[in-house]
């Protein structure tokens, strides 16, 4: 059975905020579901390690959590900040290797990296977009970035799903012919909210 591949740049671990807690029950929902699910994660911003001072330096770590393959990339601080260029390098290898069925992109894209790695080596997969804000669209006002690169690699995806009806309205507005859909969340987390 195909996998689906979730790719990130929030903290898996410490599920923190809102939309890394409603990563994680997604990732979990889609394993309790009986299918494969692998889920590509930087490493928290307490974790990043020192021996990796190259720009391309990298390690990952895989552990299984709750019926999820969970790649953990770590790399230098540098690196991390720059683009995380060991996450994008892992994250193109995983598609390739996993053939996955469906890649999701959730939350903040840095530049929009995993949505273009996606679209560019996606080949039969799906590709889904899971924005939380305007900020993390390339286009239309609220923009954080306007990448006129990333908005055609939208278009090409097969799905954009939303947590607001504000963001799905935003989109028809501003995405020159997108169409998203509301996709509701819990963005606390499954109960008891020992995170909260």
């Amino acid at each position: 059975m195909q996998p689906i591949l979730i790719l990130n740049y929030a903290s898996y671990l410490e599920p923190l905020g809102g939309g890394s807690k409603a990563d994680r029950y997604i990732a979990e929902s889609i394993a309790a579901a009986g299918r494969p699910c692998k889920v590509v994660v930087p490493a928290s911003h307490c974790e990043f390690d020192a021996t990796y001072a190259g720009e391309n330096s990298y390690t990952v770590e895989t552990q299984l959590l709750n019926g999820v393959s969970l790649d953990i990339v770590f790399e230098s601080r540098q690196s991390h900040y720059r683009r995380s260029t060991g996450l994008v390098i892992h994250a193109v290898k995983q598609i390739k290797a996993l053939r996955p069925r469906s890649i999701l992109i959730c939350g903040s894209d840095r530049g929009y990296q995993l949505l273009k790695i996606a679209a560019t080596h996606s080949n039969e997969s799906n590709v889904i977009y899971i924005p939380r804000t305007t900020l993390d669209l390339p286009f239309g006002p609220n923009a954080l970035v306007q990448d006129a690169y990333a908005t055609n690699c939208l278009h090409a995806s097969d799905a954009i799903l939303c947590p607001s009806q504000y963001l799905v309205d935003y989109i028809a507005k501003w995405g020159n012919g997108l169409q998203a859909s509301k996709f509701d969340v819990p963005v606390y987390g499954q109960p008891p909210f020992h995170n909260f």
